[in-house]
């Protein structure tokens, strides 16, 4: 990715922080966004694109995908940086389908077709951007409100990128909660700094490890927002999760206590690189037989916060010290009061690997459902 000019700059933009943004780039100059790979079959039409009056010039995807952003002003990056910033470092393709549709209108002109050649045609990718493109037009203030809460325990390897994805939709957001469980490897500076500079967060640090069920019970009566978002620390949203569900949960009925969708599924490679694994499709779950032999975890997760309240948040069983399958536990009793829906969307990345506790236990859910599901 780099300028538009005939001396072109490898920028690297991926990693940066606003603040290297700012320094780096000229307000008025032309961005063009290229990723590995990629290149472009009629550059001169760029060249011609930066004396226009426009902002933003988007290129037709040629695959029924909408648009992609192909090249932007300093000035419209820097304003729409933080919203995409993170997805660059996953997947940069799907970030620049998504930064199409921040472009104000009035400012970006779109090609009736692709300058862009490029060797990717990953099926499950593009059915991610076409997603991604879908998101509604306009926030409706008459949504139910949705705060999210994240509980942490070592894991600052990969907790900045669930972050960065919190923030760049802060503004669909009522609340944030955070709450450390007694980390040891300096993640809690990350949620420090984090709270300190965005806004609507509460930070919960707790002196010792008490497991993630006891954890997120400590926020649980405090949260006023309509509906809790459950989110791993290991894990990310979509530029535009909040707001899909937000419009998602304005049909959902009144005794339904949990919506939950599919999820896409991630590894990182020996290089270090995110690979999509797969689309991890949702299905109904209605008994408890067919939540013990369900493909876990339901997700993403997104309780109606009174309901949460009046069970007393997530239950605290006597298997494994409450430490294991509290999700589940939750899912059991919100089940017996009410009623769970599934709906065919797809907004949260979950990242498996073997630090997560479940892998670690993965031998004791058999034995779990036994005990809790099938009695």
């Amino acid at each position: 990715m780099g300028d538009a000019g005939p001396a072109a700059q490898r920028l690297g933009m991926s990693t940066w922080s606003r603040e290297d943004l700012y320094k780096a780039i000229h307000d008025n100059a032309m961005y063009v966004f290229l990723c590995a790979g990629e290149q472009l079959t009629e550059a001169a039409i760029v060249q011609e694109f930066a004396y226009k009056e426009y902002a933003v010039l988007t290129i037709a995807s040629g695959n029924g995908l909408d648009r992609r952003v192909l090249a932007m002003r300093g000035y419209i990056l820097a304003n729409h940086w933080k919203r995409v910033a993170h997805l660059l470092r996953v997947d940069p393709v799907s970030a620049l389908y998504a930064w199409s549709e921040l472009a104000p209108e009035d400012e970006t002109y779109t090609l009736d077709r692709n300058i862009v050649r490029s060797p990717r045609a990953n099926q499950l990718l593009q059915t991610y951007r076409a997603q991604l493109s879908g998101r509604p037009n306009e926030l409706d203030t008459s949504c139910p409100t949705v705060a999210i809460a994240l509980v942490n325990y070592n894991m600052h390897r990969h907790l900045a990128l669930g972050l960065a994805s919190i923030e760049a939709q802060i503004d669909d957001l009522h609340e944030i909660w955070l709450i450390d469980d007694g980390s040891t490897d300096g993640s809690q500076d990350l949620l420090h700094d984090f709270a300190k500079r965005v806004p609507r967060v509460s930070l919960v640090t707790l002196p010792h490890n008490v497991g993630k069920a006891r954890a997120a019970n400590v926020a649980m009566e405090q949260i006023k927002a309509d509906f809790l978002l459950e989110m791993d620390a290991d894990d990310w949203l979509d530029p535009h999760a909040v707001q899909i569900i937000r419009h998602q949960l304005l049909t959902l009925d009144d005794d339904i206590d949990l919506l939950y969708g599919n999820m896409r599924n991630w590894r990182i490679d020996a290089r270090g690189s995110y690979r999509l694994t797969g689309l991890q499709k949702g299905e109904p779950v209605r008994t408890m037989q067919q939540l013990a032999t369900y493909r876990l975890p339901l997700g993403p997760r997104v309780y109606r916060t009174s309901t949460l309240q009046v069970v007393g948040g997530f239950p605290i069983l006597s298997f494994a010290d409450g430490r294991l399958y509290e999700d589940v536990a939750l899912i059991r009793e919100l089940m017996r009061v009410g009623r769970i829906e599934y709906r065919d969307f797809t907004v949260y990345n979950r990242l498996l690997h073997r630090e997560s506790i479940t892998h670690q236990h993965v031998k004791l859910w058999p034995l779990f459902a036994e005990s809790y599901l099938t009695q």
